[in-house]
């Protein structure tokens, strides 16, 4: 699909860059249009103002 190409460019780019974190947007957890995101682990959402890890379903 196109959201997971562009998830491996991004990841791509972020390893070119030496970047520690790459940040995929916004995720909801229940939408199928996003749950390609839940296929790159570990993935963490911000959760009442903590980073915390999200398992994947």
């Amino acid at each position: 699909s196109y959201g997971t190409y562009s998830i491996l460019w991004q990841i791509r780019q972020a390893l070119e860059l030496e970047l520690p974190y790459l940040y995929l947007g916004y995720y909801i957890e229940n939408s199928e249009k996003m749950s390609y995101k839940a296929k790159f682990q570990p993935i963490e959402g911000l959760i009442d103002d903590h980073w915390q890890a999200i398992v994947a379903r």
